[in-house]
């Protein structure tokens, strides 16, 4: 009996190493071409949920980067007063290692004519 237990042991053992370790990914979210103010909610690297008011700087670019594992949640929300209908400068959206992952051009939502809404969100791929 001792010895099927420890045949096992070893074999949970085995299993165990044979685990691959995540890869590190690097994450953007980025969002461009907007004038007024607006809110943010992301998801930092550490999974925190992290509310913004942000005021554009002059080149209309707000970034957030940082690395992630494989399987981590990410996600941007982000709400905003400005009709960006016609705005061909505007993108929101979220990158992995330098390629977009979920990105729009538009907005998801609006309630009424004053507010519009976009969410992105997802996890960081695995690679193969």
């Amino acid at each position: 009996m001792k010895k099927i237990l420890l045949f096992f042991v070893i074999i949970l053992l085995s299993l165990q190493s044979c685990q691959k370790e995540p890869t590190i990914r690097k994450v953007k979210y980025q969002i461009n071409g907007l004038s007024d103010p607006y809110k943010i909610v992301y998801f930092d690297q550490n999974g925190n949920t992290i509310k913004q008011n942000i005021t554009p700087s002059s080149n209309k670019v707000w970034k957030l980067e940082y690395t992630a594992p494989e399987g981590k949640v990410m996600y941007l929300y982000l709400e905003f007063k400005e009709n960006i209908s016609n705005n061909m400068a505007f993108t929101a959206g979220i990158y992995v290692d330098g390629k977009a992952y979920s990105q729009t051009k538009n907005f998801d939502v609006s309630v009424g004519d004053t507010i519009f809404k976009i969410k992105r969100s997802g996890i960081v791929p695995f690679t193969n």
